[in-house]
This record gives structure tokens, C-alpha cells and sequence, in this order.
């Protein structure tokens, strides 16, 4: 497959994984299987296809993510073999592949619940290492400078009177990312229920806008 892009000079793959929409029916599996891989039910993979094969690509470093706006596929390959491991239990290299396929487009798998709830922990998570900040830039098509948005957010939590000047040599783009960004944080602090339903808003907008993409871009 990698030498096939290779000699058509193909540099870049642009994934819309909305596309599984077309084909999650149960009437419609033999498509499904061609965008995903067919398995025996559980994690036996019996046919690689598109984003299984995908993933082998980025796995064996023949191909690198290098943009998405959906946050599942951000996490796609965030984080290690042992990460997932952890959660799912332990698995071959093989269905560790598959599980990163599933992740791009988790909620048309028939596990989608366990693995959005997944994501979920794994979104809180990064809101107590910074790295949500990115993950909203991501989210709403923004470019920002991440450290300045954290040095920005910490003057913020402190209280610091320096905090109107820094926001002034923000971009309007680093600007709607800080203002979601302290958003997140103070209602984490205050208000559970409210963290929730924002959360998951910005979940919707990530997987529910008609632009999704996934950019790969081949080693």
C-alpha cells in the first residue's frame, strides 16, 4: 500500500471519517467492513481494510498523523501501547492497531459507548496537564501558541493584575481557545453537571460538524 501511494507521488491522505455514516448499518456491513476491518466479533481481526491499514502505516512509522479537527482521531495514536493496555486489557499488537482504528470513528462502533467513555477520561485528564488547550485549538480549526495560552492561564488562576496585558498580546484565535480554556477549569472547580454538558458540546462540535478531517501525511 505504501509503495503504491509512494510511485503516484501521493504525499498526503485527507480522511473525512463522517463517511462511516454511509455505511453503519446492518444491511450495509460488507461496506463497513471495506472503511474499518472485519473481525469474528471481538478483537480477531479476519480482514484488514482502510483505517486498519492506516493505522499499520502510522504504527510502523511509514506515516505520520499531522492534523485533525476530531478530537477521537487526536487521540488515535496519543497515546502508547501500555495506555491502552491499561484500559481495554491486555491484547496483541494486531488489535491494538484495530483499537486506534476504532478511536478515529468511535461512535460507529458496536463498543461505542466504552470507548467514548474512554475519550471522556482521557479529555479530563488532559485538562489537568494543559494539553486541552491544544486539543480545543484542534477542535475549532485555531492557531495558537500553547505556551502562551498556559503562561496566560496560570497568571489567570493566580490572580496576577498582569493578567489584562497578557490576554492584549493574545490573537483573536488564541483568545476564543483561552476564554474556552478557563471556561473548562472553573467549572471542573464549581459546577460538575455544567463541566458535563460543556464537555460534551465540544465533543458534538467535534464530531458532528460536516468538515472532518483526518491529514496523514506519508514518511
Amino acid at each position: 500500500m505504501y509503495q503504491r501511494l509512494r510511485n503516484n507521488n501521493i504525499k498526503y491522505l485527507v480522511i473525512d471519517p463522517n463517511i462511516a455514516s454511509i455505511v453503519m448499518w446492518e444491511w450495509n456491513k460488507s461496506l463497513f467492513y471495506r472503511f474499518f476491518a472485519k473481525t469474528n466479533g471481538s478483537w480477531k481481526i479476519l480482514e484488514k481494510w482502510a483505517l486498519m491499514m492506516l493505522s499499520e502505516l502510522i504504527d510502523q512509522w511509514y506515516a505520520k498523523l499531522l492534523y485533525s479537527n476530531n478530537i477521537w482521531a487526536i487521540y488515535w495514536f496519543t497515546f502508547s501501547d501500555d495506555d491502552l493496555k491499561a484500559v481495554f486489557g491486555d491484547m496483541d499488537k494486531e488489535s491494538l492497531i484495530y483499537l486506534r482504528a476504532q478511536l478515529a470513528a468511535a461512535r460507529y462502533m458496536d463498543n461505542a459507548n466504552e470507548l467514548i467513555n474512554w475519550i471522556w477520561n482521557i479529555f479530563n485528564a488532559r485538562l489537568d496537564n494543559w494539553w486541552v488547550a491544544q486539543d480545543i485549538a484542534d477542535v475549532y480549526w485555531k492557531e495558537i501558541d500553547f505556551w502562551k495560552i498556559i503562561n496566560t492561564t496560570n497568571v489567570y488562576l493566580q490572580n496576577n493584575s498582569s493578567f489584562p496585558q497578557m490576554v492584549s498580546t493574545l490573537t483573536q484565535d488564541e483568545r476564543v481557545v483561552l476564554l474556552q480554556y478557563i471556561n473548562l477549569i472553573n467549572l471542573a472547580r464549581s459546577n460538575w453537571s455544567q463541566y458535563q454538558n460543556y464537555v460534551n458540546d465540544i465533543f458534538t462540535n467535534s464530531i458532528a460538524w460536516w468538515s472532518q478531517l483526518i491529514v496523514v501525511e506519508l514518511l
